[in-house]
């Protein structure tokens, strides 16, 4: 998870929309930030990964949050999306965010719930290089008919070539030879 936290600290911090629009730092503005560590904590993603820092920032402001996954338990999936909100009046304080943590740990079937939700994230990170994988050996078995391809054509070009030359030397008139009489 270290690896992903500073990921998310090189290209994220400065992307948080108060910080954007020359806000005042608040309790409020570092609530949008427990918001991407806990999304990133929930799915294990890199928020969002092989964007350049400007493609990010263009994005907080037009108001886009990271994308919550279907399979997040609605707890905090609530919870995420009020503290993605733009401004900061509208994200919740620390004292509710933990209390919804509280309540939704208390939640008879939730970690289940959880853990579900992470089998299914394995699962999908499991299909997706599976996919990869099939994809590089398509590629390989293609990359290898092309090359056969190649050298059946260089070796076309080469008889057609060789055909010509001995087109071209029957076409030539003999050369009379004494004949012997």
């Amino acid at each position: 998870m270290a690896q992903l936290y500073t990921g998310w600290a090189r290209k994220f911090l400065n992307g948080m929309p108060s910080i954007l629009k020359n806000q005042k730092a608040s309790k409020r503005a570092d609530v949008y930030s427990f918001a991407v560590v806990l999304w990133e904590m929930l799915t294990g993603q890199e928020p969002f990964a092989g964007m350049d820092p400007m493609s990010i920032a263009w994005l907080v402001m037009e108001g886009e949050c990271l994308p919550i996954p279907e399979g997040v338990p609605e707890p905090f999936k609530t919870l995420l999306n009020q503290c993605f909100q733009t401004e900061p009046e509208d994200r919740p304080e620390f004292n509710y965010i933990l209390k919804t943590i509280e309540d939704a740990s208390q939640i008879r079937d939730m970690e289940t719930k959880v853990n579900t939700f992470h089998a299914t994230h394995r699962t999908w990170n499991m299909e997706i290089s599976s996919k990869y994988e099939e994809y590089k050996r398509r590629k390989e078995a293609i990359s290898e008919r092309e090359s056969k391809l190649k050298q059946r054509e260089q070796e076309l070009h080469e008889l057609e070539a060789s055909l010509a030359k001995f087109q071209k030397e029957l076409e030539q008139p003999t050369t009379a030879r004494p004949t012997d009489s």
